[in-house]
């Protein structure tokens, strides 16, 4: 789940979502298109709370398509983990240029190095080439709208990894019939990490879909 909203008294949407578990695999944490630079107690708490449940969080950290320093990058990576002992890290806005490469192998690099056993997402939010898979532990390779997902056809190459390489994150999914045909055509296309809410743009993930715990289920 991209946990973009805020978990207010330490739960919130956070409390709805760690309801529906175990189906829940993964949380992204956003306090301030990244970490923030203070703690804040109500993340603190649904932060710990996630994973006491055994639900993987990993902090939103934004690379501007590769247009952010490494060490401003890696300064956000960094505080996360000290201010909310968060290692795993979603890298957003990851460029799909082979000449982009090196510089989400250095984040991950980075990431492994300073926290072992931790993990990267590279939110390429499209299918990239074979190639840039070494860029991190997992790829969102789409995110968009059901419309544009019921249409998009992942090349033969991606059976060559693991599902859980993968993550899809599908917005405008307008009922539990519709979240059912999405769940079932990422299960075909390889994919082991899935979401789908009925939200939609400008912001898709400032709330839960009414069939979050048929989902999860």
């Amino acid at each position: 789940i991209p946990a973009y909203f805020y978990p207010s008294g330490g739960a919130g949407l956070w409390g709805n979502a760690l309801a529906a578990e175990p189906g829940v695999g993964v949380m992204v944490a956003n306090v301030n298109s990244g970490p923030g630079t203070s703690v804040d107690t109500d993340y603190t708490a649904a932060i710990t709370k996630a994973q006491g449940t055994g639900v993987g969080v990993f902090g939103y950290v934004y690379t501007s398509y590769a247009g952010r320093s490494l060490a401003s990058v890696e300064s956000d990576i960094s505080t996360w983990r000290k201010l909310y002992g968060v290692t795993n890290i979603f890298l957003d806005e990851a460029s799909t240029s082979s000449s982009s490469l090196s510089y989400y192998q250095a984040l991950s690099n980075y990431v492994h190095q300073a926290f072992p056993g931790a993990l990267t997402i590279v939110n390429f939010g499209t299918i990239p080439g074979s190639s840039e898979m070494s860029a991190g532990d997992i790829a969102v390779t789409f995110e968009g709208s059901y419309s544009t997902y019921q249409s998009t056809r992942f090349p033969s190459w991606v059976s060559s990894f693991a599902p859980t390489r993968f993550y899809n994150i599908v917005y405008g999914v307008p009922d539990q019939a519709s979240m059912l045909n999405a769940l079932s055509e990422a299960a075909g296309d390889h994919v082991g990490y899935v979401y789908a809410t009925n939200d939609g743009l400008p912001n898709p993930y400032d709330t839960l879909p009414p069939y979050l715990s048929g989902e999860a289920s």
